[in-house]
């Protein structure tokens, strides 16, 4: 893997580690975080000309906030946009089991619910 993407990977986990801190700080103080603060978090980590990532924030059916950084594409330099389709393979499994964990603390959903 060349040097530029594992960069860019290191950057994203660390981008993904300070999103969970802040939602984290604004649950417990029940404040969303304002879209200033998600796009100092994103631009810090994610470079134009480097491998990027799609960040949208909903609550209750609304958007709050809706992003794209970097490249999807180094070869062709094509950005990252609404459509980009990302192939994330297992790398999503551990955001949603914390997700669910989530759900179950706040009482919203339970381990033994079914899915149908």
């Amino acid at each position: 893997m060349p040097l530029s993407v594992r960069r860019s990977l290191r950057s994203i986990i660390t981008a993904f580690f300070f999103l969970a801190l802040l939602l984290i700080a604004c649950r417990a103080s029940a404040q969303a975080p304002t879209p200033d603060q998600l796009n100092a978090i994103f631009s810090s980590v994610a470079s134009p000309q480097e491998p990027g990532i799609a960040v949208i924030v909903r609550q209750n059916g609304k958007t709050l906030f809706e992003r794209e950084y970097g490249m999807r594409d180094l070869r062709s330099s094509l950005p990252i946009d609404a459509h980009t389709n990302f192939r994330l393979a297992s790398v999503s499994k551990q955001f949603t089991a914390m997700c669910v964990m989530l759900l179950v603390h706040d009482g919203k959903l339970h381990y033994d619910d079914h899915l149908t």
